[in-house]
């Protein structure tokens, strides 16, 4: 069953601090949340597991900001679909963060197009996406582990605790 939110300066927890939490879904995200004004925040902790759907988990908003924190085990599936993405995160006007902690995994797989393990943009705002779990992708085009982008601003990429 996919968690989806369209609410301004919305705070989601999945799985609490313990991944005992699972969402398997079939042609949508797992967790889906959307704003216009309000900053998105997300911490997942649950194991996630997508079949069909562009992406597992998406958030985006027009002028807040995003804040990611992952430490589940996520994998996005994609047989027949021209791409997938486990993490997204847009913001076209504010700051966009995405931790991938040491206790997660993400795993992508397109059986015909792109895959991508953390997508971050943000048109103004700056980009910092953070790993120190694993991030594995498999496709038949190209493959990103963290793209990162933004259009008027500092990104930065790395890695922490290995």
């Amino acid at each position: 069953m996919p968690i989806v939110y369209t609410v301004e300066d919305l705070t989601v927890v999945v799985g609490a601090t313990d991944p005992t939490s699972e969402i398997n879904t079939a042609g949508s995200p797992a967790i889906s949340m959307s704003g216009t004004t309000g900053d998105q925040t997300l911490i997942n902790y649950a194991d996630i597991d997508t079949t069909g759907s562009y992406y597992a988990i998406t958030v985006n908003t027009t002028s807040g900001d995003i804040s990611i924190t992952d430490g589940g085990y996520i994998n996005a599936y994609a047989a027949g679909y021209s791409s997938v993405v486990a993490i997204n995160a847009e913001s076209y006007d504010g700051a966009v963060d995405v931790d991938v902690t040491g206790t997660a995994a993400i795993v992508v797989y397109s059986s015909s197009g792109e895959g991508t393990g953390v997508y971050a943009y943000s048109q103004t705002g700056t980009v910092d996406v953070y790993s120190a779990g694993s991030i594995y992708v498999s496709t038949n085009g190209n493959t990103y582990g963290i793209y990162a982008a933004s259009d008027g601003s500092l990104i930065s990429q790395g890695s922490r605790g290995l």
